[in-house]
């Protein structure tokens, strides 16, 4: 009985969060899944892998809560209705634009295709991006941003994962919702290597091996449902 009850309580701190994402959830993707939604507004969200939202069209205001993942919005202009994303603690007003949000890894990156956001990060700190400007905040509030982005890297949620000068364990955490089990990046070494290229997810295991393998690691197959990043 107690190993039973061990077992179920593993169970329960893995799967718990994704349960609650589920109740919370008014539209969610699963594993490898892309879905575009028309929104009441006129408005375009496109969902990737592993991702969820809940909305909020209420009264002078127009909401969206990330509640996991990343999703790329199109957003139609209405200055009555402000249009805010909120993800976690951070906040994204819009003033009619293209922008992607991600909820991947240790935290929150927002990235703009087109127009003029405002994105305060519940830290005190407030960021004005348009058109190429990124930045991404982390959970404990650290903060990277830039410019001058290349349109190819703002398509949003895709199977072909483009990346420009950033961290492979950033990379493994937009491969993960690609592939039904656990990804884990055994040595941090590797993981802090900076990499650049483009790596196509609709075969995980491949598109691991083409991005460790060149920065001398290595993908240790354990099950079919867990991979294992190691030093080379």
């Amino acid at each position: 009985m107690a190993a039973v009850l061990a077992i179920a309580a593993c169970l329960l701190m893995i799967l718990g969060p994704t349960l609650t994402v589920r109740f919370q959830a008014d539209h969610l993707t699963a594993t490898a899944e892309i879905e575009t939604l028309q929104l009441d507004d006129g408005s375009t969200v496109r969902l990737g892998p592993d991702s969820a939202i809940r909305l909020a069209f209420v009264g002078g205001e127009r909401k969206v809560e990330l509640l996991a993942g990343e999703a790329l919005f199109d957003v139609a202009p209405d200055k009555a209705r402000p249009f805010r994303v909120v993800a976690g603690d951070t906040t994204v007003t819009v003033l009619g634009t293209r922008f992607d949000v991600s909820r991947r890894g240790d935290g929150t990156s927002i990235a703009v295709g087109s127009g003029h956001v405002r994105v305060d990060s519940g830290k005190a700190e407030v960021f004005d991006l348009r058109a190429g400007d990124w930045v991404r905040i982390g959970t404990g509030g650290t903060v990277e941003k830039g410019a001058d982005l290349p349109d190819f890297l703002v398509v949003g949620p895709d199977v072909r994962i483009a990346a420009r000068n950033r961290p492979v364990s950033e990379v493994v955490d937009r491969i993960r919702p690609w592939f039904g089990g656990r990804i884990v990046i055994a040595d941090g070494s590797v993981g802090r290597q900076p990499v650049t290229g483009v790596f196509d997810a609709s075969d995980p295991v491949r598109a691991l091996e083409a991005l460790v393998v060149p920065q001398g690691g290595r993908v240790i197959k354990v099950t079919p449902w867990l991979l294992v990043v190691a030093k080379g």
